[in-house]
């Protein structure tokens, strides 16, 4: 998976160098929302929110590189019998640097991106009905990511944008007997829905 990824931003910086020479110097502020999420697991009952408010840089007519402060909160349950099982909860705040490749000119800009995040996490797994939750163990996350949507300027520095993404996550989790930890991994698929304001240099969007 990972030497997709780097192929795959290889064979896109060629394309940014080849293409994306002129109309430097936008900066970008930006919030992007993940309100819902696919997979493949069998937790009946899945909640996945992830938000990250961006800042970037246009390096190029097309190309877009910045950081996100990902903040992330996940639960599952397994309910029986209209009891409640198993619950696991995970929080997670870190940063990301991401690309982006937009393509097109005009008020509607398909993009490619790819980002990497590296997050600090809390991470509890409670059993059945309990009258004091189990402690959180202390973790970290590491989560790479592709994206595929579009961008809408509604004005010249204004857009709304809309993706799919697949994450590939891997957690590790501290267990009470320090150094003991174990690992465990997830891929999602994840839907944004995100706004971003353009200013200095000159922010037009070409006809």
């Amino acid at each position: 998976m990972k030497r997709c990824l780097l192929s795959l931003l290889i064979m896109t910086l060629g394309y940014v160098t080849a293409v994306a020479q002129t109309k430097q110097g936008k900066w970008s502020a930006g919030l992007q929302v993940d309100p819902f999420s696919l997979s493949r697991k069998s937790f009946p009952k899945e909640l996945f929110t992830r938000t990250t408010p961006t800042i970037s840089y246009f390096l190029g007519r097309h190309f877009e590189a910045g950081l996100g402060m990902p903040i992330t909160y996940a639960k599952d349950e397994v309910m029986l019998n209209k009891q409640l099982a198993y619950r696991r909860t995970l929080s997670s705040i870190g940063f990301s640097p991401f690309m982006r490749i937009y393509f097109g000119p005009g008020k509607f800009q398909p993009y490619v991106g790819f980002s990497y995040a590296y997050a600090a996490s809390r991470h509890r797994s409670q059993y059945g009905e309990v009258d004091t939750l189990p402690p959180a163990r202390k973790g970290h996350a590491n989560v790479w990511r592709g994206s595929l949507g579009f961008n809408y300027f509604i004005k010249p520095n204004i857009g709304i944008n809309v993706g799919v993404n697949r994450n590939w996550s891997k957690f590790k989790t501290d267990m009470d007997q320090w150094p003991f930890y174990f690992w465990y991994q997830e891929n999602k698929t994840t839907f944004t829905l995100g706004v971003q304001l353009l200013f200095g240099g000159k922010a037009k969007v070409e006809n």
